[in-house]
């Protein structure tokens, strides 16, 4: 474990965040968080240099503990998980951009797919994927069919209904009713 006094004086360079803690207590604790978090000294210094490349403003522990993360492993133990300052982990120092999972353990690895596959290795899934991909490209020219003209009727008989023939059935009704020609409905 570092010296908290020590880790106080690395840690000062953090000041230069805008809402870095100015209390003499927060600052301790913060020394006793780092001390416990990293394994030397030359860890809080990169900690420091890497925070103040990342952020303007003052992160927090959890922040500060994911960036330490990222690229050591903690020497108490305990990881970081998102935040919302980096939900998908600080960006890479290196240009990188693999998560440290997949630099350390070669998890993610992709493999290039055969000459003429677009999406999978599976000769039919790739048919099948290529085909549904052209019928939803929205820069695809567009099939259409030529307007049709209306049908018209084949019944010699069609009259179509007009608003005058919806009214004359309307009044019809209400003159049955008055007249008590209509039955009452019933249950």
């Amino acid at each position: 474990m570092l010296d908290f006094n020590r880790t106080a004086d690395l840690l000062s360079g953090l000041s230069l965040l805008k809402y870095f803690p100015a209390d003499d207590g927060a600052r301790l604790e913060l020394a006793k968080l780092v001390a416990s978090m990293c394994a030397d000294e030359s860890q809080v210094e990169w900690l420091v240099k890497r925070t103040l490349s990342l952020c303007s403003d003052w992160p927090g522990p959890l922040v500060l503990r994911q960036i330490l993360c990222s690229k050591f492993k903690p020497a108490d133990g305990i990881s970081a998980g998102p935040s919302e300052a980096f939900p998908e982990g600080p960006p890479s120092e290196t240009g990188d951009m693999r998560c440290l999972a997949e630099r350390e353990l070669g998890i993610g690895e992709r493999l290039a797919l055969p000459a003429g596959h677009v999406a999978t290795v599976d000769p039919g899934f790739d048919k099948l994927i290529r085909l549904v991909a052209s019928q939803l490209d929205m820069n695809r020219p567009r099939r259409t069919a030529p307007a049709k003209p209306p049908e018209e009727p084949t019944n010699p008989n069609y009259k179509p209904i007009t608003q005058a023939d919806i009214d004359r059935a309307v009044e019809e009704l209400h003159e049955k009713r008055a007249r008590g020609e209509l039955l009452p409905p019933t249950l």
